[in-house]
């Protein structure tokens, strides 16, 4: 579902942040909730022996794990949101130089080039 609010956020070229702020938001919120959760988890089994603890240091690698992969996925999606700005400025770019040659083009025709 992330991913999906995320390519919408790039599709629409005007786009409106305040859609995909609320869903990355919402998206957080979620996130913090199982943390939590898991976290509770990790701090009963440190406390149930041994084995519980090895289980517990899973929890917390996998834990770790989890916050770079959203760290990374965080800074991807800030990449692609500039590749899709700079597309997008090249687009009108090309469209202006484009409309420029033609208007050059036609004057040219016309013999009202300056």
């Amino acid at each position: 579902r992330f991913e999906e609010g995320f390519l919408l956020f790039l599709q629409v070229a005007e786009a409106e942040p305040s859609a995909y702020e609320a869903l990355v938001k919402h998206t957080t919120a979620t996130f913090s909730t199982i943390s939590a959760a898991i976290n509770g988890i990790e701090t009963e089994l440190r406390g149930r022996g041994l084995a519980a603890l090895r289980l517990a240091d899973v929890l917390r690698s996998i834990q770790g794990l989890e916050s770079e992969k959203l760290q990374l996925t965080a800074q991807l999606q800030i990449v692609r949101h500039a590749l899709a700005l700079d597309a997008l400025r090249i687009e009108g770019s090309d469209d202006a130089d484009g409309a420029a040659t033609r208007i050059s083009a036609l004057r040219a025709e016309e013999g009202t080039d300056p």
